[in-house]
């Protein structure tokens, strides 16, 4: 495996504790630290001199796609993101984010200009229908060697199907 680039990771440093616990007054400050968490996480998986050609799946209007790709300055290839919540024209986004009202699968996948080698879902999973099939559609439309990272809130969010998957063996 090729050497990587070491960004700090606030988790790391004990930036990561009493999460979900916060008021309303704290929850600018949590999402800002919650980012920082995963750019920190997705930039330190990036190969040294590979610049980076992300897909965020369920990137809603593009806030940390955005922020991932100004952390990665001139690292940054390629930053497309995938939301049926995207409200603005297909292939616009905040500069130099691109976004889509689509799905990510093998189809979209296929048709970006860039082959991802890293993908990211914050905070999705918990809101998909089928789970299951949320994650086997990703990973069928992931690049071999591509990496991805996923933040899931709470497993209280989604316990019941957690529980369940894991009394099943």
């Amino acid at each position: 495996e090729g050497e990587r680039r070491r960004i700090a990771d606030p988790c790391e440093q004990g930036g990561g504790q009493g999460r979900g616990q916060a008021g309303v007054e704290e929850t600018g400050a949590v999402e800002a630290e919650r980012m920082g968490d995963m750019a920190a996480r997705v930039l330190n998986a990036l190969p040294l001199g590979e610049k980076l050609h992300v897909v965020e799946v369920g990137a809603g209007q593009g806030v940390f796609l955005k922020y991932l790709a100004d952390t990665a300055g001139k690292n940054l290839g390629s930053a497309t993101g995938f939301d049926p919540a995207w409200r603005g024209q297909p292939g616009t986004g905040p500069t130099p984010a691109r976004l889509y009202a689509d799905l990510f699968d093998a189809n979209t996948a296929a048709r970006l200009p860039h082959t991802p080698n890293i993908v990211v879902s914050r905070h999705t999973i918990e809101h998909v229908q089928q789970p299951l099939k949320f994650l086997v559609t990703i990973r069928d439309a992931v690049p071999p060697g591509a990496t991805v990272r996923m933040a899931i809130e709470t497993i209280g969010m989604a316990g019941g199907s957690a529980r369940a998957a894991r009394t099943r063996g």
